[in-house]
């Protein structure tokens, strides 16, 4: 108990010296630069974990290593107190300040990265849109449950501690946080995700430092989130208040032409496939109640997470009427006001019809796999078939059509499959509410500029899917994910 409480303490000590930080860069819009504090009451205590074993997991994407010495740093050149850099990305049209010695770059996969010592390695801190468009409903506390779920997967038994949901002040905002602790090599790092709710955006901010040393860090993510401005070319219409220059502005590199894609094995303790290689996989295991677990299994381009393909265990409810949903409501949660309703065929074509309602639901819900299906609006189809149909098993179907993804400068092609299978009314409720389960939905997705050379490489890796090791094996009895994905008849090569 009194190692943990030196442990907390040393993270409010932290917060409280990012308090007064306008004598160290640059001021707001609002004026002073803004304080981090923790709120009283809500620190809660930081509990250790259990060592859940070695996850199968890779480590993070990209995640950049520990210098060889923490303690003594290669000498750098101190930044100017007034001096600041503006990093503006058009991709996600955000803009902020940071200070002008430190190096800023972007990815797709990460968002903005601001190293605050040694370029490509910890510490630093990252800058992300998690979501754009209206916020209204999305449920905060889901949304962490199933980050720190998907963090105890992806670090195993390098995850020594997490937090409770704090709550902190920002400026004059208050943000809900996490602080994570894991170890690399001989090193303890701290890592703090916050998460700001604009309305408009849900503003993702991390902030990784050697423990013990993270006030330069805790500045430079003060700065940032007190200086954002959701336009890209805020700073740049001279509408910031500051005078300083920098060389910190992100422009999106133009995507050169897709090359033909080589691929490699993959196998964790849930299943084995093939993927492109360089790809990144992520899953999740749900627990479902009752013994029942499903399972959720992306593997996307890192260079542009747009390009992927995945398996979604189970998607539910989609309503057969919109009777059917009110008789729902009082017993589900407010977010599925938004819930789809399936009142013709219950095709796949009809599921990524009302994607927008789908995708509405896992965002509200927070869970980790909302972070990599996209927001799919289907402007074409291309071809759509009936694999098969019985009132026991359901109705197998794909579609393959065009789709527009938020933020994407190009359409996607989309092939999806599933099977909606038709599930009875509990007791209390009317026998008229009844509701489509989604089984075994599966998919490849991939802009247009790559769907040509792509297309059937991706197809084969996802029907090279064998989730034979899952322990809920029998969920799988479900659709035709034993014969994999359909291919479509269409000559995909003749489209681009």
């Amino acid at each position: 108990m009194k190692k943990m409480f030196c442990k907390l303490l040393s993270i409010l000590l932290v917060l409280c010296l990012c308090i007064g930080l306008t004598a160290c860069g640059a001021q707001s819009a609002a004026g002073g630069l803004g304080t981090l504090t923790m709120d009283d009451g809500k620190s809660g205590g930081i509990g250790t974990l259990g060592e859940p074993g070695g996850a199968d997991e890779p480590s993070e994407p990209g995640e950049p290593t520990v210098p060889a010495e923490p303690d003594a740093p290669a000498p750098q050149e101190p930044a100017p107190n007034d001096g600041y850099a503006v990093f503006s990305s058009t991709k996600q049209d955000f803009s902020f300040l940071y200070d002008e010695g430190y190096t800023a770059k972007w990815s797709d996969e990460n968002g903005a990265t601001v190293y605050t010592e040694h370029e490509d390695s910890i510490p630093y801190i990252l800058v992300f849109c998690n979501h754009q468009g209206d916020t209204n409903g999305f449920d905060i506390s889901n949304f962490f449950y199933f980050k720190i779920e998907e963090i105890k997967e992806q670090y195993g038994s390098r995850l020594k501690s997490v937090s409770e949901v704090l709550t902190l002040t920002v400026g004059d905002k208050k943000v809900p946080g996490v602080l994570f602790t894991y170890t690399v090599d001989t090193y303890t790092i701290e890592m703090f995700l916050l998460l700001d709710d604009t309305g408009d955006s849900l503003m993702q901010y991390t902030a990784k430092y050697v423990q013990g040393e993270g006030e330069p860090t805790m500045q430079a993510l003060v700065r940032a989130m007190t200086t954002m401005k959701l336009d890209a070319d805020y700073y740049a219409n001279g509408s910031g208040t500051g005078t300083g220059t920098g060389t910190g502005t992100q422009t999106p590199q133009q995507t050169p032409a897709p090359a033909a894609l080589s691929t490699e094995s993959y196998e964790c303790k849930y299943f084995t496939l093939t993927k492109p290689v360089g790809w990144e996989v992520f899953y999740e295991v749900i627990d479902a109640g009752g013994g029942a677990k499903r399972l959720y299994t992306f593997v996307y381009d890192p260079t542009n997470p747009n390009n992927m393909f995945f398996f979604a265990q189970v998607l539910e409810q989609f309503y057969v009427s919109e009777s059917s949903k009110q008789a729902w409501l009082p017993y589900m949660p407010s977010y599925f006001s938004n819930a789809p309703v399936i009142s013709g065929d219950p095709t796949a074509e009809a599921t990524l019809a009302v994607w927008g309602d789908v995708f509405a639901v896992m965002r509200a819900e927070g869970s980790a796999s909302s972070a990599y299906f996209r927001d799919y609006e289907l402007t074409e189809v291309i071809e759509s078939k009936v694999l098969n149909s019985s009132p026991t098993t359901g109705t197998t179907s794909y579609v393959l059509g065009m789709v527009t993804i938020p933020s994407a400068r190009e359409q996607s092609l989309i092939l999806f499959q599933n099977t909606l299978v038709l599930m009875n009314a509990p007791t209390g409720l009317p026998a008229s509410a009844k509701y489509y389960s989604s089984h075994s939905n599966m998919g490849v997705v991939l802009s247009e500029s790559a769907a040509g050379s792509q297309f059937n490489t991706v197809l084969s890796c996802l029907q090279s899917f064998d989730p034979s090791a899952f322990a809920n094996r029998d969920s799988f009895k479900s659709g035709t994910t034993d014969g994999g994905i359909a291919v479509p008849e269409t000559d995909i090569s003749s489209l681009f």
